[in-house]
């Protein structure tokens, strides 16, 4: 093994993942089966750690990704686990709606919106309730109207925010 002074702060996990991805051989199971790498840090002292690299390392390419990165920068997990913790933050700051069953969030959408009526009730209410000298009713009905398409609105946001943040929890 080639001892490599890192005396930078640094990211373990990040600097990992930065090294793998220049020398992906260095990616190996160990004797126990598991997944491991070629490399390890040791600390020597509060300021100084020793990267312990493969005797065949190039120390050039090596020392550049150690030179160049930067310990604030998260890394792969980290990212993950933000994204996570927003995910879960996330879906408990839904409405309350959305803790209903399949079944109760269809027929609360389906309530909401123009009282669950279908086209044909929908036309029989238009031609019973709208009338060609009832200006007031036609400026209520809109009013009505666009309050639920804009519940409507708001609640399709909702779930396509919550369809990314559960697609974003598999990345």
């Amino acid at each position: 093994m080639i001892d490599i002074p890192i005396t930078k702060p640094f990211n373990n996990d990040l600097l990992r993942e930065q090294l793998l991805a220049v020398f992906p051989a260095w990616a190996i199971i160990n004797p126990a089966g598991l997944p491991d790498t070629a490399f390890y840090f040791m600390r020597d002292t509060e300021e100084t750690w020793h990267m312990h690299a493969p005797d065949d390392a190039d120390l050039l390419a090596v020392q550049a990704i150690i030179d160049a990165h930067n310990a604030n920068e998260p890394s792969s997990i980290e990212r993950r686990d933000t994204l996570l913790a927003f995910s879960r933050l996330g879906l408990t700051t839904i409405p309350g709606w959305a803790t209903y069953s399949a079944d109760e969030a269809r027929d609360a959408i389906t309530n909401a919106v123009l009282a669950g009526m279908d086209e044909a009730q929908f036309d029989a209410w238009v031609d019973a309730n709208i009338t060609a000298n009832s200006v007031a009713t036609i400026k209520a009905s809109f009013k009505n109207l666009g309050k639920e398409v804009i519940q409507l609105r708001d609640m399709t946001a909702r779930l396509a925010m919550m369809v990314a943040n559960l697609r974003d929890l598999n990345a």
